[in-house]
């Protein structure tokens, strides 16, 4: 009898130990892949409906929207600035738009699914003779990753409200959209 337990003893031990070793390996897999996702990349592109307060509407398409960085964090929510730039020169006369944005995504999986963002911005607005200034936004969407590869397609419907700035001439404006683009992760 005495035999036949450590018989069972050890037949069951070798029926335990290759699945909780595989089990360990999957975990510790999926341990070291957020552990060594510690930042997003992104760049988007976007086509956006804006309406300037007693101004007629307009449809644009811009790319790049914004380079992204996300920190992300092993909670739900990560941070994410995004920048971004335009110059124009011609004819001696230069325009400078630059765009510094702070967001906060929440989603519970940072590589995939859908996540809710927050933010606000300024804009750092300046033309050859005429008065440099800053413009301030509030902004908020909805988007999804869908994984490829080593990253994620990224897909976001927006709201962006900038705030006027009577000095610059600049008015209340509603822009609506939907920017699409890349995120990689470091």
């Amino acid at each position: 009898m005495q035999r036949l337990v450590h018989w069972s003893a050890l037949a069951l031990a070798f029926a335990i130990v290759p699945r909780s070793a595989s089990a360990q390996r999957r975990a510790t897999a999926q341990h070291s892949m957020e552990h060594e996702m510690k930042h997003e990349v992104g760049f988007d592109i976007a086509l956006v409906y804006s309406k300037p307060s007693g101004s007629p509407s307009a449809w644009g398409f811009v790319t790049p929207v914004d380079v992204r960085f996300g920190f992300v964090s092993k909670s739900s929510l990560m941070f994410e600035p995004r920048v971004s730039l335009q110059y124009l020169h011609s004819n001696g006369a230069s325009i400078h738009n630059i765009n510094l944005d702070l967001n906060a995504i929440y989603n519970k999986d940072h590589r995939k699914g859908m996540y809710l963002t927050g933010g606000a911005g300024i804009d750092l607005v300046g033309a050859t003779g005429a008065p440099s200034g800053s413009q301030f936004s509030l902004n908020g969407g909805v988007g999804t990753r869908i994984p490829y590869e080593s990253g994620a397609w990224r897909i976001e419907g927006f709201l962006k409200y900038d705030l006027k700035n009577t000095t610059l001439g600049l008015p209340n404006t509603v822009n609506i959209g939907v920017r699409a683009g890349l995120s990689l992760w470091h």
